[in-house]
């Protein structure tokens, strides 16, 4: 997201000020305590501090619609370290019950004396205003974004169709995995020179993990073997004619050349002859 007016104290000569990166912190606090949150929150700014030293950690996102405490607390961690952080909020039951179709996403930062009309006053009486931004993206994630954001889900035991692709492609993933985790061993043990014989236990796992695969891809994949090797037919016929027709041509092409090296002679030969008999 790229902020459309520079945010007062802002330490950037930039107009604008680039978020990307987002790293996840807990999402609460543990009891009501907002004491092991905030020193969650500290470990990671510190480390992402070390890992990238030539970014600036801006704030953070979290659902919801209101400035909570414990929104509140982490700014004043944040304001205790000279930086005046950002606040994505993100309201997802604004979506449930509203046919609009922007995504209701505010970013928020405390400005005293500014309210037009968004601000909002959280419990310590501090006034909290939405800055301008623009949301840039490639059009791959603009669509999935759209998709998990409005695709309507009433009951919680029921999942998303893209989340259940996903999971399913999760699970192949981690089945293939272990194939190649399984399939890795063996030949390490077989390098190895672990044991004349093989480790039964191994190979029944492998056997185990290929034969998991789904029994109606064994039709589909006659079918394309079958396919396959009918083109590769063809081809290669059609490949023998072309080869036997060339070498028609190039024997063609001799006989004719040895022909005209064999006749040529005895014309001038001739011609001569018939020279020599006019002659006086």
């Amino acid at each position: 997201m790229t902020m459309s007016l520079p945010s007062p104290g802002a330490l950037s000569n930039d107009p604008h000020i680039h978020i990307s990166s987002p790293v996840s912190l807990r999402e609460s606090s543990i009891d009501g305590d907002a004491t092991p949150l905030v020193q969650h929150q500290s470990q990671r700014v510190d480390l992402l501090k070390q890992m990238y030293p030539d970014y600036q950690v801006l704030g953070w996102y979290c659902p919801g619609a209101h400035i909570t405490e414990e929104i509140i607390t982490l700014y004043k961690q944040f304001d205790s370290e000279g930086q005046r952080p950002l606040i994505v909020m993100m309201d997802h039951d604004a979506l449930a019950s509203s046919s609009s179709t922007t995504m209701p996403i505010q970013i928020y930062q405390p400005l005293p004396g500014i309210n037009n009309g968004l601000s909002q006053v959280d419990p310590t009486g501090n006034t909290w205003s939405p800055l301008p931004f623009t949301i840039t993206s490639d059009p791959t994630e603009c669509h999935v974004t759209d998709h998990l954001l409005h695709q309507p889900n009433h009951d919680e035991n029921q999942t998303v169709t893209l989340l259940r692709v996903l999971r399913s492609h999760r699970n192949a993933l981690s089945v293939f995995q272990q194939q190649l985790s399984a399939i890795s061993n063996y030949l390490s043990a077989v390098r190895s020179h672990q044991g004349s014989t093989p480790d039964p236990a191994l190979l029944r796992q492998i056997a185990s993990l290929v034969q998991a695969f789904p029994p109606a891809c064994a039709t589909l994949h006659d079918t394309r073997t079958k396919n396959h090797q009918l083109q590769l037919a063809q081809i290669l016929r059609l490949s023998t004619l072309v080869k036997s027709s060339t070498m028609v041509r190039q024997l063609t092409e001799k006989i004719i050349q040895l022909d005209n090296q064999a006749t040529a002679p005895t014309a001038a030969h001739m011609a001569r002859r018939k020279l020599r008999v006019v002659e006086p």
